[in-house]
């Protein structure tokens, strides 16, 4: 097929410790290399799937894949677009025909391993010390949430989590990949975020017979996105279970259940900022604060050493909350004023709330007049918004 994604040039290197292959998309090659330290790497049919799913969908291509790929995925895939199409329209993503792929019927597999993906988040020690029992294996991914290049963040995490994977007695599963950047020219990680861990899983599935995925939102909270309890489960095959867990409870919940481990909330890494060789968290952006308020809430900031700094009421007046954030800070508010003892943070926390709330309204009201003048004025509408009349219009 000439309109068609597909993988090339498979090779399974270094006993198994390395996978490459190139996918041609829209006429051009891209290699692509995963590395794994713990485990060893299977190239799967229904990894290939998923890697290329979005970029088929925003291309408008089939895949073409030769090996056969397990019924039970195949047959989610027609639903798994419709959902992607409906949650994000302003991608564009164009529903493709399943054809032409070969399909297999596995037994699911006996005696296999559980695992979880972990970087010293609340999310992921939630997943962990819930399912506990069953977990066998904990997966760290270099070039996911943490660019390859950023070397300081990506030892101290590493670092991290093999001091998860020896308290808990897990086996530690390190993989590096360059997936992400490929994924990335056609939608952003938001939206590519349950394909590519559940891609991982596939690839791990000669060790691995069921994943979880930790939820970042609770039932009550979620909106959509690419890792979801509605999409994750359709990734599955019948010798791979994906499970999306954790969104039975809040953020603070989980915090909550993580406090009976002294190791888990003296451990916590929610950082994406901190830079240096010492520092396991920054302190100072919105997710730090947040964290650092909810441990404060149970009384477990004091003396922790993952966040050496108070709290700075100054800092948390400067916040600026995404939508997707503010229920957040909604339940910590109501949380810090059953304890009475906190007025300051009290008000400094509401005063962002409502902060946002008015942007939000005065946002609104103002897009509604945009629309009111540019059909009744047009020319008008031009000097305004655009600032120059003789700019194209927008449609």
């Amino acid at each position: 097929m000439s309109n068609s994604i597909k993988i090339e040039s498979i090779q399974l290197l270094k006993d198994g410790h390395r996978l490459e292959f190139d996918i041609i998309a829209n006429s051009i090659s891209t290699r692509i290399y995963f590395q794994v330290e713990g485990a060893v790497l299977t190239p799967s049919a229904e990894a290939f799937v998923l890697m290329t799913l979005l970029p088929a969908m925003k291309l408008g291509s089939e895949i073409e894949i030769e090996e056969a790929v397990s019924g039970k995925l195949i047959s989610s895939l027609p639903d798994i677009q419709s959902i992607l199409r409906q949650w994000f329209p302003e991608e564009d993503l164009k529903k493709f025909p399943i054809e032409n792929i070969p399909l297999k019927r596995e037994n699911p597999p006996k005696n296999l391993k559980s695992a979880t993906f972990s970087s010293g988040g609340i999310d992921s020690y939630y997943s962990l010390i819930k399912n506990q029992s069953e977990i066998t294996d904990i997966i760290f991914i270099k070039g996911f949430d943490i660019k390859l290049n950023n070397e300081v963040l990506l030892k101290n995490s590493l670092e991290l989590v093999q001091k998860i994977g020896n308290h808990f007695n897990k086996n530690v599963i390190v993989i590096e990949t360059n997936l992400k950047l490929f994924l990335n020219r056609y939608v952003n990680l938001r939206i590519h975020f349950g394909v590519f861990l559940s891609s991982i899983a596939h690839l791990l599935s000669n060790r691995i017979r069921k994943v979880f995925i930790p939820a970042g939102d609770s039932y009550a909270r979620i909106l959509p996105h690419g890792s979801h309890p509605l999409l994750d489960p359709m990734f599955s095959s019948e010798s791979m279970q994906i499970v999306h867990d954790g969104c039975e409870s809040t953020r603070l919940e989980k915090l909550k259940t993580i406090s009976d481990s002294d190791f888990a909330v003296n451990n916590l890494r929610v950082c994406f900022n901190a830079h240096t060789s010492f520092l396991t968290n920054c302190e100072w952006c919105e997710k730090c604060i947040r964290t650092k308020l909810g441990l404060l809430i149970i009384n477990k900031l004091s003396n922790n050493p993952s966040f050496k700094k108070p709290i700075e009421i100054g800092r948390i007046r400067k916040l600026k909350l995404r939508p997707n954030i503010k229920n957040y800070y909604t339940e910590i508010l109501y949380e810090l004023e059953k304890t009475g003892e906190y007025p300051e943070l009290c008000y400094a926390v509401s005063s962002i709330l409502n902060q946002q709330s008015f942007i939000k309204t005065n946002r609104e009201l103002m897009q509604k007049y945009l629309q009111r003048l540019k059909y009744k004025f047009p020319n008008l509408y031009d000097i305004f918004y655009l600032g120059n009349p003789k700019t194209k219009r927008l449609n």
